[in-house]
């Protein structure tokens, strides 16, 4: 075998949230690997933000390809019993966030496509891989199950798995960003790593090929980082299972807001849309032959409300609060009544622009209000 010194890099910054304050954790640990001419020498830090637990170090990303392109790690087509049970929980943790049924699923560093089989097998999904080993290449191609990825331009799936892979990157946010390129605009990351939140027994030790060890708080800054927010999150251990021994993190992340929106305009068309929403439903009441709307709790909910001038124009015939502070005292030109003259009121419309909508609710119908009752909450969805 051809051996190769080892290069380093120097991290500056933690690779999950950014922070510079991160503090010396462990020094000089030697690890030995048949490709490399010299001991791989690592130095870890701890991130005092998030508390992420990291190789300040790690070798370059071209030594570690040289590494894992010639990994001498054991290479096997078949399924134990433990890992088919441990693959049925991979899939339900995927299948309780998103529907996998016929779903186009990739998986980055599959080894022999093991978990993609039981996809395929138990969910009838289309499955596509990338694989740096040289050996576990050889073994799918010949396999012929799954179809390699490297080659299909515009890929685009419904999941990308990464099982125990982010750990071993040397650049996690610019990776998750090259995962999700590969994903539809609402495709999501399934990713497992080492957990370790917290320090004890069930916690991995340090082992060379994992430049991270990741914290929930720490893998949440990296989500965030790389534009990415968590639907699914969950913890699990297999005792016995030599991959998952201890404890493990799941994670199920999509796009935070469409690829083409910035994060400013995703947030302004979001407020836009709800509020034109809300001002069109209560426009529509007040149209309404015969209707007459009054705004239940004297919020700056309804002061938007009365300050839009096509809604004003309209007409509200009354503003109510059940606040006493409240009560009987002038609002944006109204005098607020209290309950008992809401439901004594003779509009038809109560729109309630208060979060306590249930409670006003059971108020009003007790004392007797048979007019239509709507919350703010309600006319602003999106249905």
């Amino acid at each position: 075998m051809t051996t190769h010194t080892p290069q380093y890099g120097k991290l500056t910054a933690c690779p999950c949230c950014a922070s510079a304050d991160f503090s010396q954790a462990h020094t000089g640990k030697s690890f030995i690997a048949p490709c490399f001419d010299s001991p791989i020498n690592y130095d870890y830090c701890v991130c005092q933000r998030c508390g992420h637990y990291f190789v300040v170090n790690p070798m370059t990303q071209e030594s570690l390809d040289l590494y894992y392109a010639s990994s001498v790690q054991m290479r096997r087509m078949e399924v134990t019993e433990m890992e088919t049970f441990v693959f049925g929980k991979q899939a339900k943790f995927m299948a309780d966030a998103i529907e996998l049924s016929d779903a186009k699923v990739l998986e980055v560093g599959c080894d022999t496509g093991q978990f993609l089989q039981h996809l395929k097998q138990e969910h009838s999904a289309s499955t596509y891989y990338i694989e740096h080993s040289e050996r576990a290449q050889a073994l799918l191609e010949e396999d012929g199950q799954h179809t390699c990825a490297n080659d299909i331009k515009d890929l685009a799936v419904d999941a990308v798995v990464a099982r125990h892979v982010l750990e071993h990157v040397y650049d996690p946010v610019g990776f998750i960003q090259y995962l999700t390129r590969l994903t539809q605009p609402d495709g999501v990351l399934f990713i497992e790593v080492p957990d370790l939140t917290d320090f004890g027994d069930q916690a991995d030790c340090l082992y060379f090929e994992h430049l991270h060890h990741f914290t929930v708080a720490s893998i949440s800054a990296l989500l965030e980082r790389s534009g990415l927010r968590p639907i699914h999150v969950g913890f699990d251990r297999t005792e016995g299972y030599g991959t998952t021994d201890n404890r493990v993190l799941r994670v199920v992340a999509r796009r935070r807001f469409m690829p083409e929106q910035t994060h400013t305009q995703a947030a302004s068309q979001h407020f836009e849309d709800t509020n034109t929403r809300f001002y069109q439903r209560v426009e529509a009441l007040i149209g309404t032959d015969g209707k007459r709307v009054a705004l239940y709790s004297a919020s700056w909910v309804s002061q938007d409300v009365l300050i839009n001038s096509s809604i004003a124009a309209k007409g509200i015939c009354g503003i109510y609060d059940g606040d006493p502070i409240k009560q009987n005292k002038d609002f944006m030109g109204f005098t607020v009544g209290d309950v008992n003259a809401a439901a004594a009121s003779d509009n038809n419309v109560m729109v309630i622009t208060s979060s306590y909508y249930r409670e006003i609710t059971k108020q009003l119908r007790d004392l007797g209000y048979q007019g239509e009752i709507y919350s703010y909450f309600e006319l602003m969805q999106n249905s």
